[in-house]
């Protein structure tokens, strides 16, 4: 029986091989085919990336505001790099590509944001080879858009006083820092200053505002002549708010170098924006700038990397680790291409604890999430797009081939007919599915 069979085994053997080859011989015409389609992908891409690379702006401000990253070092808690390595929160992100840190400064000595604290962790910061920068809060507290009460010990000065009181202590904070070997590039004098600073509020006595903030710039300036001037506001919706503030404080005499703005998509619904997106954001960014006269930095910014029930600010853009991440990388690529916008400051990416813990760029356990990578990644948006889907693609569910296979087809084409941003929130998709 065996032996009878064996022959129609040999067939069978051969019929496979023929198959085989025929099966190689189709798979080599694809791949030829995959060659020279990928080919002119890679023109295209080459071509875009040439385009948008033109006329970049040099000194390019990344930043991070990580004001809690000594508080919890010496709490004892830790960081991890991609590789699991416990390090430094800051050492992990200038390997990523920041390059600027921004310390809250407040006038009380007490708590996170006195003077010991912020040169102790500036100290820290500093050793990871990151430039340092401050918030001139002129408060006892933290300081935003609701937030701008009179420091206790100034509570009862008028505002020449306060002013006079400003400017001593912006120039022993410049005197101070510059002793201990810190040389800050930025300074904030306050911090989302739209409806008040240091107890003074700008639309009952707008001038006495102004005082103070030019007092505290004036002081500044005059112990560090390197040192750049911010004013920033929180209310990057409100143009024609912004455009008289910013206007108002040139004319005043306030010798600001750059206009801050804000932007927080979770939180913009509040002030009735029903699209807070990048777009909106850059446009704004651009009408301010060119009306004022300034330049802009985005001066605080985040994106939760999970939901706490809400539902995405930004529906490009889903709550979850690569959604955070994609988020920052077309924010930072936005705005390091607009002519208008010189810096980007992300806040508390250190911070895993507390209100802010799903805007990290670190998980609850202290490991890196994916958003890190945007610090370099933002440079080419779609090739990482493309680079991410196919690695989610590689270890997805065996179900999901088929469909995800689909949409990155579409993805192909989208991109070999010139349709980039289309191509590349098309990837995502892709991506997005896979780590479902």
């Amino acid at each position: 029986m065996v032996c009878r069979f064996r022959p129609y085994g040999h067939s069978r053997v051969a019929l496979h091989r023929d198959i085989e080859d025929a099966r190689q011989a189709e798979g080599q015409t694809i791949n030829k085919k995959k060659i020279i389609f990928a080919a002119s992908a890679g023109l295209i891409v080459i071509l875009y990336l040439l385009l948008i690379s033109r006329g970049r702006p040099e000194g390019f401000i990344l930043g991070a505001r990580a004001d809690n990253a000594g508080a919890m070092y010496d709490r004892g808690m830790k960081w991890f790099d991609a590789d699991g390595r416990p390090k430094e929160a800051m050492d992990i992100l200038r390997e990523k590509g920041l390059t600027h840190f921004i310390s809250g400064i407040t006038v009380s000595p007490l708590g996170e944001y006195g003077f010991d604290y912020v040169l102790k962790n500036s100290l820290r910061m500093a050793k990871s080879g990151l430039i340092p920068g401050a918030f001139l809060y002129l408060s006892d507290q933290a300081c935003s858009v609701d937030i701008q009460g009179s420091p206790l010990l100034w509570s009862t000065y008028p505002g020449s006083e306060k002013a006079f009181a400003a400017s001593g202590f912006a120039e022993n904070i410049a005197r101070d820092f510059k002793s201990a070997g810190l040389r800050f590039r930025l300074y904030s004098i306050g911090h989302e200053t739209d409806l008040a600073i240091c107890g003074v509020s700008m639309r009952d006595d707008r001038a006495k505002a102004f005082e103070i903030i030019k007092a505290a710039a004036d002081a500044v300036r005059k112990n560090d002549s390197r040192a750049k001037i911010m004013i920033s506001l929180g209310r990057w919706w409100d143009v024609e708010a912004a455009v008289d503030f910013f206007s108002a404080a040139m004319k005043y005499g306030i010798n600001a170098d750059y206009a801050g703005l804000s932007f927080y998509p979770q939180s913009s619904y509040e002030g009735g924006v029903s699209t807070p997106s990048i777009k909106a954001f850059i446009r704004n960014a651009e009408t301010i700038s060119g009306m004022s006269g300034l330049p802009v930095i985005a001066s605080g910014a985040s994106y939760p990397n999970s939901s706490d029930g809400g539902r995405s600010p930004d529906p490009l853009y889903p709550l979850t680790g690569a959604g955070q991440r994609d988020w920052l990388i077309d924010m930072l690529a936005a705005c390091y291409n607009s002519p208008a916008v010189k810096g980007f400051i992300y806040t508390l990416p250190e911070d895993y604890t507390g209100g802010t813990g799903n805007s990290a760029l670190f998980s609850s356990e202290g490991e890196l999430l994916p958003a890190a990578d945007a610090f370099r990644a933002f440079g080419e948006p779609l090739m990482n797009a493309f680079e991410y889907a196919e690695k989610a693609l590689a270890s997805a569910k065996p179900a999901k081939t088929a469909e995800l296979k689909a949409i990155m087809d579409e993805a192909c084409f989208l991109l070999r007919d010139g349709a980039v941003e289309e191509a590349k929130f098309k990837a995502r998709q892709a991506e997005y599915k896979a780590l479902q």
